[in-house]
């Protein structure tokens, strides 16, 4: 806070159009979805990310750091769940221990059942994918910038070993970028080569089994329920959405969705169902503009995560990638006439 003295403009323009825009936008087309505590929520993300920014400025070093423990702390409490598991045959629900209140650990699958593995890792989270959300970005970054590889190689493969479908998938586009794209570590790009022609077929049987056969639920049709609201909804709503600050322990939409329903489809969903078109354009014209094309590539895929503008992990996701901008292009060989 004493080196808020010299304020980047660039920064300032950021902080305030993120700030004000849903803000506003809730205002003028979906006053009466308004619900204050996601509006306070939401103010202290983008007070925190703004402070962040500008302590970026003066102290590249300790940012850094700051995302290294971040890493590294996840890691450890789900190797940790790794081996207590292995050894033991028990899983042990961090979460519990971390939370307000008790919540129900998904770490169950059917389509585990004649695994080798069993269980589906979480870390100090009650879902993989929520692991995934916070090990992925910082992991992917590292490999791409070919700094604390160990960290990053462990990190990716605690992504995989978390055997959330979507990071799976979403893990692999981004490893596929950047083994086209980035000027990395040639022998790690070998490694990912060898490790996903290796892993393939495992991971297609859990997938099989889990979405094809629906081994647990329909996860498909249970993230295909929010496009019924889009049929159904008139043309004002599809282009200014419902808002972003809603009570979500009431039913949404005029087809009744949970607010699960809104975000599992990916983020992309989300925003659509959220702010309409409109805002959804309007959001991506920002982010290009913020963040630069060759980063965008790298960032997009992480989109299909199902964050959402109330989430811790989206706001640090955001900033992780601001933060890195100017490396990740340097690191990037696409050039936009060639996309």
């Amino acid at each position: 806070m004493t080196k808020l003295k010299e304020l980047s403009p660039a920064h300032l323009l950021v902080f305030f159009v993120t700030l004000i825009f849903p803000i506003l936008f809730n205002v003028l087309f979906s006053i009466e979805h308004i619900y204050i505590n996601s509006v306070v929520k939401y103010v202290m993300f983008v007070l925190y990310v703004f402070l962040m920014l500008q302590l970026s400025r003066y102290d590249h070093e300790v940012v850094e750091k700051a995302f290294v423990h971040c890493l590294l702390l996840h890691l450890v409490f789900f190797y940790i769940q790794v081996v207590a598991y292995f050894a033991t045959g028990e899983f042990v629900e961090f979460s519990k221990y971390v939370r307000a209140k008790d919540a129900v650990v998904l770490y169950e699958s059917k389509a585990l059942m004649d695994s080798f593995i069993s269980a589906r890792f979480t870390g100090l989270f009650t879902e993989p994918s929520y692991y995934s959300m916070v090990a992925l970005p910082i992991s992917a970054i590292f490999l791409i910038l070919n700094k604390h590889k160990l960290l990053s190689v462990f990190g990716i493969i605690s992504v995989g070993l978390s055997l959330s479908i979507a990071a799976i998938i979403i893990m692999a586009l981004m490893i596929g970028i950047y083994i086209v794209l980035s000027k990395g570590n040639k022998y790690l790009k070998v490694l990912c080569v060898v490790a996903a022609i290796l892993l393939t077929p495992v991971f297609y049987g859990f997938y099989d089994a889990r979405i094809n056969a629906e081994a647990d639920y329909d996860a498909i049709a249970s993230r295909s329920h929010v496009f019924t609201e889009f049929q159904v909804r008139n043309a004002y709503l599809n282009m200014v959405g419902e808002g972003v600050f809603i009570d979500e322990a009431k039913p949404l939409g005029i087809v009744g969705l949970t607010g699960a329903e809104i975000r599992d489809s990916s983020f992309y969903i989300y925003l659509l169902y959220s702010v309409g078109l409109f805002g959804f354009l309007t959001f991506f014209a920002l982010m290009f503009y913020l963040f630069g094309f060759k980063s965008m590539v790298y960032l997009m895929p992480l989109l299909l995560f199902k964050y959402h503008l109330l989430s811790t992990m989206f706001f640090m996701t955001l900033f992780l990638f601001y933060f890195y901008k100017e490396e990740v292009s340097h690191f990037a060989e696409v050039r936009e006439c060639e996309i």
